[in-house]
């Protein structure tokens, strides 16, 4: 599975464990559109951090980063190889 169907599932799992079953594309605003609230975000971090071998201290973080499915996979694009180093 690549990042972007991983982090689609884990955000699907977030999504539905509060009981939101709608269905998102890749671009909708998650975080911004307050379907992903900020203990979301945390989960996110950890679940980057865990999967996809992410440093937060060293990568930069934003709230924007997890808006959407894109910005998601666009930052691991950006930080991905700097964070395995």
């Amino acid at each position: 599975m690549n990042e972007r169907n991983q982090l689609r599932a884990f955000v699907t799992n977030l999504l539905e464990s509060k009981g939101d079953n709608a269905p998102f594309d890749d671009t909708e605003p998650l975080a911004t559109g307050g379907r992903l609230d900020s203990v979301d975000i945390i989960q996110l971090v950890g679940f980057m951090e865990e999967s996809f071998g992410i440093d937060f201290a060293q990568a930069e973080f934003a709230r924007a980063h997890f808006d959407s499915i894109a910005s998601m996979s666009a930052f691991l694009s950006r930080f991905g190889n700097r964070a395995a180093s």
